[in-house]
């Protein structure tokens, strides 16, 4: 068997053992109708501009039981865990785990192959995608471009339409055709502000490939822009512990660093939004708005990001259109009242406060209660022997990620108070951003939504 159909049915066992995993015990931070969807889209290969019925998705499931009893996979959750637990990509007698794609990628070049892999880790989870790929290097990332998906894990459901690995970053057109399906295609008359930047959008673009390579566009340079936080945020273990901190769940540090690949330049380079803005774009820019419109969706808790990336731009509207100028300044001006100089104080200042409610939390192992600082060593022990010659910031990273595993594990109050405090931080935040609007009386969201309408709102054409 070649290489590509060993791994295609290697990675589709997976997906399965995954799918009957999440349908019994969804992990934290996933949307099961979203990898329904997805996984019944890939699995009977519908296409994107076909909405699944009711048949679809019961022809779905028996095509799941039947799979099962093939794989003769365990009817039990445990024994499903453990065949996850356990997986390795098996070519030829060699086993490989699923940080080492970048081996698979060489054994499928050297067999002229056109696909390649991409493999990591969402939360404690393996994912896979195999697909046809346009490789370039960008700014040191590898790039992938993927065109045609041969195989698909369930955590790389059609919703995520990049990903990042280290180093690597993948792009999903297949994603970015199945979000303009959903999200796009068949709109009718405008009935909210969210449909009417979308036909606004759609004008100026006058095309959905060009809308959907635009889009591409916009991935593509916000997944390159995520180190820019670097050159404004010098303290390592901060960052560190702000991407470490999605452990704990989506929370407002997690939200802001995605609001500043979008917005801050980085050392050598404009930030995304700085592109579009110095354009005077205003297709790109209306795209950027409708693809982070999640007022009227149905991922509200996605409404605090679209807040917080939507403010600083709706902060300079006058004249039902863009202030160009003004949104120049709030980018390259930091020091001067910019809206993303005070994100970036209350980003330092959250992760410190989070830091000191960790170091001073109890955590309970085998009865016993253990401080914050055995815990520390025994994780910076570990690390040391497992990861030699790790660099600064991804050393920080995973020692962050297995503190707050830890702490979720075996400190609750310690848990507790880390959840309580990163809420009451987003709601001060939303607060004294919604004052610097100038609206104080008028939640963030409701001064977003009516700056939206003052510019979109008169669209009337369907």
């Amino acid at each position: 068997m070649s290489i590509e159909l060993t791994l295609k049915d290697q990675i589709n066992k997976l997906a399965l053992i995954q799918y009957l995993i999440w349908q019994r015990e969804l992990p934290e931070g996933f949307n099961w109708q979203a990898i329904e969807l997805s996984f019944c889209y890939q699995l009977l290969g519908i296409p994107f501009s076909q909405k699944l019925s009711q048949f679809s998705l019961g022809t779905m499931r028996a095509m799941i039981l039947h799979l099962a009893k093939k794989h003769d996979l365990p009817k039990y959750l445990a024994g499903l865990k453990l065949l996850e637990r356990s997986f390795r990509l098996e070519i030829e007698g060699e086993r490989f785990p699923v940080s080492d794609c970048a081996a698979i990628n060489r054994l499928l070049s050297e067999s002229k192959s056109k696909l390649r892999l991409c493999s990591g880790f969402y939360g404690a989870h393996k994912f896979y995608l195999l697909g046809e790929a346009a490789e370039q290097q960008a700014a040191g990332c590898r790039v992938y471009r993927l065109k045609h998906e041969t195989a698909v894990t369930p955590g790389c459901h059609l919703l995520m339409a990049a990903m990042v690995d280290g180093r690597h970053i993948f792009l999903r057109e297949t994603s970015a055709r199945f979000l303009f399906h959903q999200k796009w295609q068949g709109l009718k008359e405008p009935e909210n502000t969210g449909d009417k930047i979308k036909h606004f959008t759609l004008e100026q673009f006058g095309g959905t490939r060009d809308l959907i390579l635009a889009f591409m566009d916009n991935l593509f340079y916000h997944e390159l822009n995520h180190g820019s936080l670097g050159a404004y945020v010098k303290d390592t273990e901060v960052l560190g512990l702000a991407q470490g901190s999605i452990v704990l769940g989506q929370n407002i540090l997690t939200h802001l660093q995605e609001v500043f690949a979008d917005w801050l330049p980085a050392k050598e380079s404009p930030s995304p939004l700085q592109k579009i803005i110095e354009d005077e774009n205003s297709g790109r820019l209306a795209l950027y708005v409708a693809d982070n419109w999640f007022y009227d969706s149905s991922f509200p808790e996605q409404q605090i990001f679209s807040s917080l990336s939507l403010a600083p731009l709706f902060r300079h509207n006058q004249d039902k259109a863009f202030n160009w100028q003004a949104l120049t300044r709030e980018i390259r001006d930091l020091s001067n009242g910019s809206l993303l100089f005070f994100y970036l104080q209350t980003f330092e200042k959250t992760a410190e406060k989070l830091k000191q409610i960790v170091k001073e939390s109890e955590f309970i192992l085998t009865d016993r209660p253990i401080n914050f600082k055995t815990i520390s060593a025994y994780i910076e022990n570990d690390l040391k022997n497992k990861n030699k010659g790790m660099n600064k910031s991804d050393y920080a990273v995973t020692y962050w990620s297995n503190i707050f595993n830890y702490l979720k594990k075996y400190s609750k109050e310690g848990y507790r108070q880390t959840q309580v405090y990163l809420k009451e931080a987003e709601i001060q935040l939303k607060q004294e951003t919604a004052h610097k609007l100038g609206a104080s009386n008028k939640t963030l969201s409701q001064i977003v939504r009516l700056k939206a309408q003052e510019i979109f709102g008169a669209y009337q054409n369907a």
